[in-house]
């Protein structure tokens, strides 16, 4: 849920309402019997003078002290039966300064009696003691002697203990909290340990995004460019640099450089621990990238990983779903998780309204620059408060906006900016209104001119939809992926298809800007692949999918961009076509033969028309050629011949195929391993150094008991030297008994 935008505060906040709430039952029924009376006839209670209100007062800041001492001892483990042990003797430890000092109390000062009451059961202690004292009153704890003594030696107040217990509930919630984002666990980014003295962490920072567009943006001369493909010109969703893991000195990513496009698949391709899941991992924050970075929806993942996941989704390898929850609540509560921060909605509704600036629209000047102002505002004051963030982004979005765009920045747009974005507190409607009387006035603006003024603000909208919205996502993925007679039932009764279906709608829902998918077709039937499918290429449009799989028709299907990764770096990337183009032997023919083929008959009618011809396989029934690409002229008489002699060379089918994907990964897998390996010869063998005048006469007078031989790999000359007579014998004998041993 934190991948998909789950805010942290959220998460914390789930579980103290859920532990609050049943600890209110048990502190209700004790106060309920700490109060009725329990002999007839008599009005005697435990507490018979006492304030009810009080007490109960005190015992729910006692539970929420609980709830978040236990909350910081979850911190520090990731088990929860080492968390459960620890926690129960820490209960003990703070209820032990009580036990010391309770004879003493008399003697002991303010100070220290404040002191020990951050221990949240000691000032439990002192809370009940006052409460007894009080009682021995006939009085009891009112409102009215909170702030009194029980007795004219004490100087502790029952006042006194309720705040500090709010003082310890909150400094355990602090620890809590600091110690998750330090030490975040297994899965996570951690920050640093003065992370709360950063001005990044109070505001978001400008300087990591700057420093992504220009850090390592270089890596042409690190990399085979003849086996990647040309960069398209289109808007990048995920700007990978360098990213790098290392996992027990063993390298699991090795400085990986990749850029992924809006309106794209880009399919990753690489087999088992070729660094694919790794890289996904590092791109959604469960793990931490050991350098490099990436940038996903224009945020950097070292810095700025809660923003990132504000717009994005992810389906996991392994399904991840809720057993008691149903189908429709899956897609209900993912579709409203995790609202995008409103400085990114800013900056992400700016670059969609830009292109109306362009000089092919016929508003003039000034009115484009207001059309595109009202509608950022609209957009803004509907779906979020501005209050907090357009002082710090009213300038630079805008100076960065029309910087991309052909019209200057200039005093008049500068003014106009500062009017309207003075002015953000106007309601929506005003905003919404001011549109359609400068609308009503531009007799030349197109019909459909304004509808793309106002549609693209809700379109381009991240997670985190509205009641309508939702209701109809819904209903379109339930009917999309044929999950509709399972709208009501609980995910665990899915079969694991169903379950695979699930889980693509959930990474889907809510606008996800940035779809990561970890082999989103493992474990489903045919018709249920190509039903998933057609859903990823109606969902591309917008958005930015990542996608991996060990299916190479599905990357040859789905994949706009397709990159294949070995050894845990790219090896190579490019559409289907250039790869099998770069990596592929060309077109291959395949001839079914009968029993009576003679296949010397059939290459030879063959070389006819292409000379160089020769036998590729000749297996069972199958006989098969590789054709060049530059010969693809000869095809038609070529075949036109084999189809005319059909019968006498015992033929019954025959097809030309072009490279499948299968072939392109098998063999950039080959080119890696035999480049490897070349490598570790090159390491292996040691570099002689030039030789001097004497050792030159020395190893003339030995050529006779030696002899040099030439590596035929690197082509680096080696001397061995030959060993004759009883020191041969002498090396022998102790080399056989070495080897008994």
């Amino acid at each position: 849920m934190k991948i998909m935008g789950l805010p942290n505060w959220l998460h914390w906040t789930a579980w103290f309402v859920n532990n609050f709430l049943m600890l209110l039952i048990s502190v209700i029924l004790m106060v309920v019997m700490l109060k009725v009376p329990w002999y007839s006839g008599t009005v005697v209670t435990v507490f018979t003078h006492s304030n009810w209100l009080l007490i109960f007062i005190f015992l729910m800041l006692y539970a929420v002290a609980m709830i978040c001492f236990c909350f910081m001892i979850t911190s520090f483990f990731s088990k929860a039966n080492s968390a459960s042990t620890v926690a129960g003797l820490a209960w003990f430890v703070l209820f032990a300064p009580y036990l010391f000092i309770q004879n003493n109390y008399t003697e002991l000062s303010l100070s220290t009696k404040l002191v020990t009451s951050l221990f949240s059961n000691t000032a439990m202690g002192y809370g009940f003691q006052l409460i007894l004292m009080h009682e021995g009153t006939g009085k009891g704890i009112q409102w009215d002697n909170v702030w009194e003594p029980a007795t004219q030696d004490d100087d502790l107040y029952f006042g006194h203990l309720i705040i500090f217990m709010l003082l310890d509930a909150a400094i355990y919630l602090l620890i809590a909290i600091y110690v998750e984002a330090v030490f975040p666990g297994a899965y996570g980014v951690p920050k640093s340990w003065y992370f709360p003295f950063q001005k990044s962490f109070w505001c978001e920072s400008q300087v990591a995004r700057k420093k992504m567009g220009k850090e390592n943006t270089d890596f042409s001369e690190k990399r085979k460019e003849h086996n990647f493909e040309q960069e398209p010109e289109l808007p990048i969703g995920v700007q990978i640099r360098n990213l790098h893991k290392v996992y027990n000195n063993k390298t699991a990513v090795d400085h990986l450089n990749l850029n992924m496009y809006q309106g794209q698949i880009t399919v990753l391709l690489g087999h088992n621990g070729a660094g694919k899941t790794t890289t996904m991992s590092m791109l959604t924050g469960m793990i931490t990238p050991t350098s490099g970075t990436a940038s996903v929806g224009g945020y950097d993942i070292r810095t700025e990983m809660n923003n990132a996941r504000g717009s994005l989704g992810l389906c996991p390898q392994h399904n991840i779903l809720f057993n008691e929850m149903t189908v429709r609540e899956h897609i209900y509560f993912f579709g409203k998780l995790g609202p995008a921060p409103a400085a990114g909605r800013a900056r992400d509704v700016m670059l969609k309204l830009a292109p109306l600036l362009r000089p092919v629209s016929p508003l003039e000047y000034g009115h484009k620059i207001r059309l595109f102002l009202l509608s950022v505002m609209s957009s803004l004051l509907y779906y979020a408060p501005v209050s907090s963030y357009l002082r710090r982004y009213r300038y630079n979005h805008l100076r960065y906006v029309y910087h991309r765009t052909p019209i200057p920045w200039d005093s008049r747009i500068r003014g106009l900016a500062v009017r309207f974005f003075t002015r953000a507190q106007a309601s929506s409607n005003m905003i919404v209104r001011g549109i359609g009387r400068l609308r009503r006035s531009w007799p030349s603006l197109p019909p459909n001119q304004g509808r793309r003024c106002e549609s693209p603000c809700r379109r381009w909208q991240l997670k985190g939809m509205d009641s309508k919205g939702i209701e109809d996502e819904i209903k379109r993925y339930l009917h999309i992926l044929e999950l509709e007679p399972k709208e009501n039932s609980q995910s665990h009764t899915l079969s694991g298809g169903m379950k695979r279906k699930l889980s693509a709608a959930v990474a889907l829902c809510g606008n996800s800007q940035v779809v990561m998918f970890d082999e989103p077709t493992s474990g489903m039937d045919p018709a249920a692949r190509r039903t998933l499918w057609d859903l990823l290429r109606s969902e591309k449009q917008g958005r930015t999918i990542m996608l991996t799989t060990h299916f190479m028709d599905e990357a040859d299907l789905l994949g706009d961009r397709i990159a294949i990764m070995a050894g845990g770096g790219l090896q190579c990337c490019g559409s289907s076509f250039f790869l099998k183009k770069r990596f592929g032997a060309g077109y291959k023919l395949i001839i079914v033969k009968d029993t009576a083929c003679d296949v010397d008959k059939v290459t030879h009618t063959l070389r006819r028309h292409i000379p160089s011809l020769e036998v590729d396989q000749n297996i069972a029934s199958e006989l098969s050629y590789l054709l060049e690409e530059g010969m693809s002229s000869l095809f038609e008489p070529m075949l036109q011949e084999l189809e005319e002699n059909k019968p006498s060379l015992s033929i019954l089918s025959y097809g030309i195929s072009l490279t499948t994907m299968e072939e392109v990964f098998i063999k950039v897998g080959k080119d890696l391993e035999l480049t490897t390996q070349e490598d570790d010869i090159d390491d292996s063998l040691p570099e002689l150094e030039p030789e001097t005048k004497e050792q030159q006469l020395k190893h003339q007078k030995l050529h006779t008991h030696s002899w040099c031989f030439h590596n035929t790999l690197v082509g680096k000359p080696v001397e061995t030297r030959l060993i004759g007579g009883p020191r041969r014998l002498w090396e022998g004998s102790v080399k056989m008994h070495m080897k008994e041993v």
